[in-house]
């Protein structure tokens, strides 16, 4: 059996997070290149379940047909 691998990922900077991003990139190089014992200075969390992501699909079709709704009726 091999040893359990770990990865190190940057996720959810949604168009706000240039410096963010750049500063996290530098941090995964450190770790990239130092080891697993390089530090970083960002905490390291697990990535969380999105409640009723899902359900995603229903909510886009609904707020697309009641947008169609809305410019039929002119509002």
């Amino acid at each position: 059996m091999s040893p359990r691998k770990t990865s190190l990922i940057s996720l959810g900077c949604n168009g706000r997070g240039v410096a963010l991003s750049t500063a996290m990139g530098q941090q995964l190089a450190r770790r990239l290149i130092g080891g697993k014992n390089a530090e970083i200075d960002m905490p390291v969390t697990g990535i969380k379940p999105m409640p009723l992501h899902a359900f995603w699909p229903v909510g886009v079709t609904a707020a697309v047909l009641a947008g169609r709704v809305r410019d039929r009726l002119g509002m």
